[in-house]
């Protein structure tokens, strides 16, 4: 079986595709941004897909078993459109490289082979881009990022137990809810939130993470207050806490004067009230799972202070953690996904991050004379 799973709306698109012919599984993977060089390129991933193909010495997309794209939202504004045409009109001034028209265009020319096209919750994605990948046969799954799962694994199969965000149908203790319910503000929002305070874009999280390091060197002054109610089973709800960030004047300096007590604290605060949060969550999953291992995967899996702490905390005796944690590790997690709930029985571990394929050493000369 081919399967290609694909992230083509919003930040950090990209592809992977994977087969299981000859008795192993076969992995490559690459983010748009790798080959246009446009770092969290919001691109339709058209020169990922050409890659991966080439990968396995595909010629076009009828070779592929199956097509496994990330339903970022469940709701779009055209049926089978993550675009939409009105969208796409009324787009004028794109951030970043997002530009909805073209990649509405995209979308509605690609000549999809019938039948073969399937769509993958958002979350799902993340935690099959670690548990499927992991040393593990049996595992709890914890994705903290604009959504939020706890997942069971265990061996071919990866069943969720809560799961709330992107629009999608919930489930909370194994049973699905619907509609869902994302009507709240979590931990990776607030985090978020005060990188903009800080003057750091959305892809900023780590300049907060570093600034926190030198909270040893200030006095503790709170900047904020922090919601004490937010907690919800795994619902973690700071609605409260960033509103009361909302007339806050962000820092305007340059990068030297950024290292002062009013800014650490920030950062000091965001990091401490993740690592409060993700402790809450990682608590739960130990409760609801019993696991004795757990995988991580999500945004907030980028934040290695974080991950040491619950290594630490001896919840579980290992951990596994995604590489790609971010919206990078979508398409892998789609393909993963996606091959086997299409009945996949071939597993295999994700010992390094080199997923795209080899270099040809004839190509050298060429390259280094570019």
């Amino acid at each position: 079986m081919i399967v290609l799973g694909l992230k083509c709306f919003s930040h950090d698109t990209g592809a992977a595709i994977l087969a299981d012919d000859g008795g192993s599984l076969r992995l490559h993977a690459i983010s748009e941004a790798r080959l246009n060089r446009r770092k969290h390129s919001f691109a339709y991933p058209l020169m990922s897909i050409a890659y991966c193909l080439k990968a396995l010495g595909l010629e076009s997309l009828d070779e592929v078993d199956a097509i496994c794209i990330d339903r970022h939202m469940e709701v779009w504004p055209e049926s089978n459109s993550q675009f939409g045409y009105d969208r796409a009109l009324r787009r004028h001034h794109p951030r970043y490289d997002d530009v909805f028209r073209w990649g509405y265009l995209i979308e509605q020319t690609m000549r999809w082979p019938a039948g073969k096209v399937h769509w993958i919750n958002h979350i799902d994605a993340h935690a099959a881009s670690a548990f499927f990948v992991s040393p593990f046969e049996r595992a709890a799954v914890l994705i903290a990022e604009g959504g939020t799962g706890i997942y069971s694994g265990d061996g071919l199969t990866l069943s969720p137990i809560d799961r709330i965000g992107y629009k999608a149908a919930s489930y909370h203790d194994g049973v699905g809810t619907s509609p869902g319910r994302d009507a709240f503000v979590n931990s990776s929002f607030l985090y978020d939130r005060v990188s903009e305070i800080l003057g750091y874009d959305i892809f900023g999280a780590g300049q907060t993470m570093a600034l926190a390091g030198f909270a040893g060197q200030f006095p503790r002054h709170d900047q904020f207050a922090i919601d004490p109610d937010r907690f919800d089973d795994f619902v973690v709800n700071h609605d409260k806490t960033v509103f009361g960030l909302r007339d806050v004047v962000s820092f305007q300096g340059d990068d030297r004067e950024i290292v002062a007590e009013r800014w650490v604290n920030f950062a000091r605060q965001a990091q401490e009230t993740l690592e409060t949060d993700l402790m809450h969550l990682a608590r739960l999953t130990k409760r609801k799972t019993a696991a004795e291992r757990l995988c991580l995967a999500g945004g907030a899996a980028l934040n290695c202070i974080m991950n040491r702490k619950i290594l630490d905390s001896g919840l579980f005796d290992d951990l596994f953690i995604q590489p790609a944690a971010s919206d990078e590790g979508i398409p892998l997690g789609c393909a993963l996904y996606g091959y086997f709930a299409l009945g996949g029985r071939t597993r295999t571990e994700m010992r390094h991050a080199y997923l795209g394929a080899p270099n040809d050493p004839a190509s050298l000369d060429a390259a280094l004379g570019a």
